[in-house]
């Protein structure tokens, strides 16, 4: 379950990267790109970045990391909606 709930966290951050028209050359660079984007706006609770951390090392709980990884998709979701596509 960790691992699933990691990689919608990892499809919501390149999805929200994607968007600004930038694509990623490792994780780094779109943790980089996420913060400059929408966390230093205010657009992006640090938690989910930081959830996404723990679920990477695969020592968060299951659960713990299921409910972040529902937060994190449904405030991608509604950040995309809000903002028109790249071209």
């Amino acid at each position: 379950m960790i691992s699933f709930s990691y990689d919608a966290m990892f499809a919501c951050l390149r999805a929200l990267v994607y968007a600004r028209g930038y694509r990623e050359m490792g994780l780094r660079c779109l943790l980089l790109a996420c913060e400059e984007f929408y966390v230093r706006p205010g657009l992006l609770d640090p938690s989910h970045i930081h959830a996404l951390e723990r679920a990477q090392s695969f020592k968060a709980d299951p659960g713990a990391c299921l409910a972040a990884a529902s937060a994190f998709v449904k405030r991608t979701l509604e950040l995309l909606s809000q903002q028109p596509a790249s071209t």
